[in-house]
């Protein structure tokens, strides 16, 4: 093991690095520190105190308790399980309030009483800690620091007497520092032999491993110090007269260092007592070993509780560890308990007529047990409110029935009674009226069988009609005017049962004399003014024609295509619906066709503005003409020699080859949309100039870049061209781009570009040069799908990226093309698929470039479509527990769904998961209440919420009397005075009643209920005075009253323990039980106060012997 210390605030102060242990049960680090103890520290040596059960002696605050038995309340070791090996940590902190009491330290695991005799010791304890010392406490240390004060005092003198001397004092003030007051003493691991004690207690002492912790610290400070004192020496000019006297004053404090450190190296003297007395505990964790052997029977379910703690006392009895916060359990199962086997499947029952009120259902006399035994059972029917029902008045529905037996939880069956097969057939119809006319269709009413299907026939068999009549029978049903008036009619009803009433014939009525309007015949049409205008006016008829052949006055209003009205008079080119109307008729509709009139009118004459070139290289014509127009050039035969078009500004351009000649007349035309051609305008080409001319280059020219993209083709011009003569002409080409733009050959990109070549004395000639990029044979990445949406009835979209300009195609499963689309400049694209692709159906993406090379594919799938259907209702297998600890639910429902219980009124009260095979169990509180219906509904995934499975709780089961009075409650603390009154606490039973007595009197002097934890508290009134013997009962609910617990109230009553003469009391108490050297009965509260007057005696006999050693 490693010791280190850590520095101190002045400079130049690092004294201790590393040493051995001195103990070779110890491990770990041990760290020496100097701390200052807050001021909530008590370490006044007669502080009495009454905390922690009976008195003080809780070593830590905080405590909390663990075990590795991996039991819990769902998984509990079976009886006759064999021997388990256990371990139980107890950890704590340092207390806020510490008493330095004297006596032996103990680690401790109290045993419950269910398990005594079945746990045993497993091995050592093991502890780790860190430890903090009063040294103020122990007089021969002070004895070492009040030399060593001296001592340095006399090396001021020296050094007074010795100017020119020097004396560094910096490593004995160090350690002499150490020494001083209240000091973290450092902390370590140990192991400490584990006793078990009347089967009821394992403890471990803890005050060896604390001295090996204390008697290496200790001895390394005084063995530093001493080194120290020994090796001081003075240096300057003075240091041999400074020496000779330092010699003289360190042998007191060499004397008062090995009073300590002879002895506490040799374990002589009682100095490590004195360490151990002085000292407390840290931050601590304990971890003792046992091992538990599970009883060969069990009655029932045991939560046994373990508990542990640090204690320090001469008085160590099981019921002191009682007030321990260390709790952990160890859960056991009972032997199995026999159940009754809920009966499977349905029961079945019919009644004797529809809607009859009069089935019986046979109910089982007996059901099994778990066992196979014959059990006889009592049965209740409910209906799905809850309500009982008698057997033998049943209608059909769904039921349960609760089978119940003594000694057993109740079990259900569902019962489902239902009405004997329809066979009687509804009465025919009756048929109140017949409406309507050929026209506009038929109605006919009247009534049926309630709910039951009306079917309409024509003579011709032919089924023209149907409809569902209402709860009240009624009908209505619509019929189409191609039935015709006077047709034969026949009107059934069929019931739910499919049973078709006879025919009830009738006719539809006559269609009415009176006369309707004629529609015109063909469409009315009209022109506009110009073309585009919307100024036309329509000739609208103001009479029409009825079907005796009177003419009768109508209106019109005319609509667009939108269903808009138009003003006559103001209409475009289109066409239009005229509507007319006359009271009493029905409206009458014509169309309307508007037009513009025929474009007649040729454009103007082009332009020409210029006419260059040679018989060499041919011509071109530029001017203007009406934009959008045909510009048209002829020669002087006729001939068309060339063509364009004029744009949007009315500019043209038109080459001509050099057949035309120099000199030619040609004529230009304007044709415009209609084909109305213009007059021409006539020009001449140029003549031919005198001297020779370049002859331009034919074909084009071609150059390809290194790759796609690339900006580095490189073209191959000529450096000569033939003129006119045949003669070799050097040039100078000049390159530009489609924007008119020079650009560099080699920094040539894909695209067709201008070469222009120019000699002196000779007009310029241009070839046109095309580059293009190298073949791309690089297929894209295959796209990403983010998204596939939709379902069978609307159909999928898929979204995703995919190269941008590529086209992205979509298959199914059997390679078909489903669906395709184009990624946008930034890669998304989204695609529709045919519902028919339908759910969760396999598809592949992928994507094609420009150049035709496609990606890998790209799996997806389309959702599954919607669920909409409802699970099955769950099954309730059985329903057990009571009022008091609640109900267990158990059955089966659709695996993964959420099992839902909700009481009567409709409120959930538990829920659940059922697992993959289907089963659930669900836990409901006991606020249910026996004998309460439930209804359980299963909900998927989806939502879908199944019909209710109606259940009941079980009725609770008589409890047995209760004839056993609690433990004598223990009077812990008694704190007040007789005028202000005295408050008595300590523990009983929880929700029992504490009664306090005055026995002398029979007086009852104050009466309370003892909380969930076992504790209480009660105000006696004033008046009560000191020296009272009084006592303390417990009474249960059951009327049962404890023995009674004697106390007195004492005369000083600040923080004064009282001491229990009761047994265990249960919540914080166990019973019997002595750990080692205590070897009797509980003393009770004379034995206790006798503990604190020796306690107090000793500490003051120490005392008065430290002081007269002072003085001495």
């Amino acid at each position: 093991m490693e010791m280190q210390k850590q520095k101190p605030p002045r400079k130049k102060n690092k004294i201790i690095t590393k040493r051995k242990v001195l103990s070779a049960t110890m491990s770990g680090t041990l760290l020496m520190t100097s701390v200052v103890i807050p001021t909530a520290y008590s370490l006044l040596s007669n502080q009495i105190t009454a905390q922690a059960a009976a008195l003080n002696i809780d070593l830590l605050q905080n405590i909390t308790s663990s075990n590795n038995s991996g039991t819990s309340t769902t998984n509990r070791w079976t009886s006759n399980s064999g021997s388990h090996n256990v371990d139980f940590t107890i950890s704590g902190h340092a207390l806020a309030n510490v008493s330095l009491l004297s006596g032996p330290r103990y680690a401790a695991l109290a045993i419950p009483q269910e398990l005594r005799g079945y746990v045993v010791a497993n091995g050592n304890t093991s502890v780790t800690t860190n430890l903090t010392i009063d040294f103020n406490q122990i007089a021969l240390i002070n004895a070492i620091v009040s030399a060593g004060d001296t001592f340095v005092a006399g090396v001021a003198t020296i050094l007074g007497n010795n100017p020119l001397a020097s004396i560094n004092l910096t490593e004995v003030t160090t350690q002499l520092n150490l020494l001083k007051g209240i000091q973290n003493i450092g902390g370590g691991t140990f192991t400490s032999p584990t006793t078990l004690n009347g089967n009821s207690m394992l403890s471990a002492p803890l005050n060896d491993g604390m001295g090996a912790i204390l008697s290496q610290n200790v001895t390394a400070i005084l063995q530093n110090l001493r080194t120290a004192v020994n090796s001081l020496t003075a240096t300057g000019l003075a240091a041999p007269a400074a020496n000779t006297a330092l010699a003289l004053i360190k042998p007191p404090l060499i004397t008062a260092i090995d009073a300590v450190l002879v002895p506490l190296v040799n374990g002589t003297g009682g100095i490590l007592d004195l360490l151990l007395n002085a000292s407390a505990l840290g931050d601590t964790s304990i971890t003792i070993p046992t091992k538990i052997t599970a009883p060969t029977t069990i009655a029932s379910n045991i939560d046994a509780k373990f508990v542990g703690s640090a204690v320090q006392t001469n008085l160590l009895d099981v019921n002191i560890l009682s007030g321990a916060d260390g709790i952990s359990y160890v859960y056991l199962a009972g032997d199995v308990n026999l159940t009754l086997v809920a009966p499977t499947g349905n029961l079945s029952a019919t009644t004797s007529a529809i809607g009859a009120s009069d089935a019986t259902a046979t109910l089982p006399a007996t059901l099994k047990n778990n066992a196979g035994t014959d059990i006889p059972v009592t049965s209740v029917i409910t209906n799905s409110s809850g309500t009982t029902v008698n057997n033998g008045q049943l209608s059909a529905g769904t039921y349960t029935v609760t089978y119940s037996a003594a000694g057993y939880s109740s079990v259900t069956q569902t019962l489902v009674v239902t009405d004997p097969a329809d066979t009687t057939a509804p009465d025919a119809p009756i048929v109140t009226s017949v409406t309507g006319n050929s026209t506009n269709g038929y109605t006919v009413t009247g009534t049926a069988e309630p709910n039951s299907t009306i079917t309409i026939k024509n003579g011709a068999g032919a089924t023209v009609g149907t409809a569902t009549t209402q709860p009240n029978g009624s009908y209505s049903v619509n019929l189409p005017g191609s039935v015709g008036a006077n047709a034969p009619l026949n009107v059934t009803a069929a019931d739910a049962a499919g049973n078709v009433s006879n025919p009830t014939p009738t006719t539809t009525p006559a269609d009415p004399i009176n006369p309707v309007l004629v529609a015109p015949t063909g469409n009315l049409t009209a022109t506009t003014s110009a073309i585009g205008a919307t100024d036309e006016t329509a000739t609208l008829a103001t009479t029409l024609k009825n079907s005796e052949g009177a003419d009768v006055p109508v209106a019109s209003v005319i609509t667009n295509s939108s269903g808009a009205t138009v003003t006559n008079g103001q209409l475009s080119a289109g066409t239009y619906t005229v509507t007319y109307s006359a009271s009493s008729y029905d409206d009458v509709t014509q169309t309307l066709v508007v037009t513009d009139p025929a474009d007649t009118t040729a454009p103007d004459a082009p332009t020409v503005g210029n006419v260059t070139g040679n018989s060499t290289n041919g011509y071109t014509v530029t001017g203007t003409a009406e934009p959008g127009s045909t510009v048209t050039i002829k020669d002087g035969s006729g001939a068309t020699v060339g063509t364009g078009t004029a744009n949007q500004t009315g500019d043209y351009t038109v080459t001509l080859p050099g057949s035309v000649g120099p000199n030619a007349p040609i004529s230009v035309t304007a044709t415009d949309a209609a084909g109305n051609v213009s007059d021409p305008t006539p020009a001449t080409t140029p003549a031919d100039p005198v001297s020779p001319v370049l002859v331009a280059p034919t074909g084009n020219l071609s150059a390809t870049t290194s790759a796609i993209g690339a900006a580095d083709g490189m073209a191959t011009l000529p450096a000569t061209l033939k003129d006119s003569e045949g003669a070799d002409v050097p040039v100078t080409a000049v390159i530009t781009n489609a924007s008119g733009s020079a650009v560099t050959n080699g920094n040539l990109a894909a695209g067709t570009y201008t070469v222009t070549y120019t000699s002196g004395g000779y007009e310029d000639v241009t070839q046109t040069l095309v580059v293009t990029d190298p073949a791309d044979t690089t297929a894209p990445d295959a796209p990403t799908v983010g998204d596939v949406t939709g379902n069978s009835t609307n159909g999928y979209t898929v979204t995703g990226t995919a190269e941008p300009g590529s086209t992205v195609t979509i298959k199914d499963g059997s390679g078909a093309t489903v669906g395709t689309g184009t990624a946008n400049e930034t890669g998304d694209y989204t695609v529709t698929l045919p519902g028919s692709v339908g759910p969760n159906a396999p598809i592949s993406v992928t994507a094609t470039d420009v150049a035709g090379n496609v990606s890998d594919p790209t799996p997806a799938k389309t959702p599954a479509d919607p669920d909409t259907i409802a699970p099955k209702a769950p099954t309730v297998k059985n329903v057990t527990g009571n009022s008091s600890k609640g109900y267990t639910v158990t059955g089966t429902a659709e695996p993964g769904s959420t099992v839902t219980i909700k009481d009567g009124s409709g409120a959930t009260v538990g829920t659940g998961t059922a697992n993959e095979a289907g089963a659930y169990t669900v836990t409901l509180p006991g606020s249910v209440g026996p004998n309460a219906p439930i209804s359980v509904t299963a909900t998927d995934a989806a939502g879908n919420v199944s019909a209710p499975t109606s259940a009941k709780t079980p009725a609770d089961p008589k409890a047995p009397s209760d004839t056993t009075a609690p433990n004598p409650p223990s009077v812990d603390t008694v704190t007040g005075n007789t005028d202000t009154g005295y408050t008595v606490g300590g523990k009983g039973e929880p929700g029992s009643t504490i009664t306090i007595k005055n026995p002398a009197t029979g007086e009852v002097l104050g009466t309370t209920i003892v909380d969930k934890d076992g504790n209480y508290s009660i105000k006696l009134p004033t008046g009560v005075k000191p020296g009272t013997q009084l006592t303390a009962t417990a009474t249960d609910a059951a009327g049962n009253v404890s023995d009674p617990t004697d106390f007195i109230i004492p005369a000083l009553t600040s923080g004064v323990a009282i001491g229990n003469s009761g047994d265990n009391m249960g919540g914080k108490y166990f019973s019997s039980g002595k750990l080692p050297a205590t070897n009797g009965a509980d003393t009770g509260w004379l034995g206790v106060i006798g503990t604190v007057i020796l306690s107090l005696l000793g500490s003051l006999l120490f005392w008065r012997k430290n002081k007269k050693e002072d003085e001495s």
